[in-house]
């Protein structure tokens, strides 16, 4: 044969491993750089779990999501999920509408003394007479019990005003348990502890809410329509200042329109023309802000003299 094959030959460098001599640490190493080499078996099963640890945090709520989501919906009240959605700040705005509405599901538990698995338990105190079965319960002295006057006070003021209300205290199943925990679990302890303690105030601010979406609700043209039921004495108006009861109506649209408390809002929405404002000019539109780089762009604030 005029050809020969050539043979290839491998130097060996210093310290380069043998086949089959690279440890579990080297190859899950090499797994998590990329690397060309074959993953070993316990590199996937870290992987997996890693990926289901990423997941089960996925669903647990942090601080500020949950404060982010009561905060809207003590503002536009129980049942506006998409509107509480649309108002919440940071990522609770990327939570599903599903999740907003078990998150109040877990917040009226919460103001009534009932717990959400090993959140907000307090002994002495009836469940609400929980659908979990007395053997998927953990025992009495296995749940975070401690609980002051003050909170014991504020869950019988709260289950007083569910009765006035003819609503009997909400309960859960151990399934529904165990999916709402997730969302009080951060620093459940004190979460709970103030829900108990504010639970009456709460529930009467979310009832008084639901009164009046439901009544503006029942207005195919509400801003047209809707009368405010009336006020005896004027309450709350000033004899100085303009006042009709269709500015009552346009107040109460502007809560359930911009939540409770958006004041500013409500003053300024233009779909509200209240009588007290007529005549006014509008307010002017804010003043640019000088740009950052120094490069000239809008008007140099100017400081006043105290001199």
């Amino acid at each position: 044969e005029y050809f020969l094959k050539r043979q290839t030959k491998q130097v060996k460098r210093f310290g380069m491993a043998d086949d089959g001599e690279l440890d579990d640490d080297e190859l899950d190493f090499l797994s998590r750089r990329g690397g060309r080499a074959y993953k070993s078996g316990r590199g996937r099963d870290d992987d997996d779990a890693r990926r289901a640890a990423r997941r089960a945090l996925a669903h647990v709520w942090s601080k500020t999501e949950r404060m982010n989501c009561e905060r809207a919906l003590l503002s536009f009240g129980f049942g506006r999920w998409s509107r509480i959605k649309e108002a919440a700040q940071g990522g609770t705005k990327l939570r599903s509408e599903e999740e907003i509405s078990q998150f109040g599901l877990a917040f009226l538990c919460l103001c009534t003394g009932v717990p959400v698995a090993s959140v907000g338990f307090v002994s002495g105190v009836d469940d609400g007479a929980s659908g979990a079965a007395d053997d998927d319960l953990e025992p009495a002295d296995e749940r975070p019990s401690a609980a002051s006057a003050a909170e014991r006070e504020g869950i019988a003021a709260a289950r007083e005003v569910l009765r006035e209300m003819g609503v009997a205290v909400p309960s859960l199943t151990r399934a529904q348990e165990e999916e709402l925990e997730p969302l009080v679990s951060a620093g459940g302890a004190e979460y709970a502890e103030r829900v108990h303690k504010l639970g009456a105030s709460l529930l009467q601010r979310l009832l008084a809410l639901k009164r009046l979406s439901d009544a503006i609700e029942r207005h195919p043209s509400p801003f047209d329509t809707f009368e405010a039921p009336p006020a005896p004495g004027g309450v709350g108006r000033h004899p100085a200042v303009s006042w009709t009861p269709r500015d009552d109506a346009l107040l109460l649209l502007g809560v359930y329109k911009h939540g409770f408390r958006a004041y500013e809002e409500v003053r300024d929405d233009p779909e509200l023309p209240f009588s007290c404002l007529a005549g006014y000019a509008p307010l002017p539109p804010p003043l640019p802000q000088p740009s950052a780089s120094g490069d000239g762009a809008g008007p140099t604030p100017q400081h006043a003299d105290f001199d």
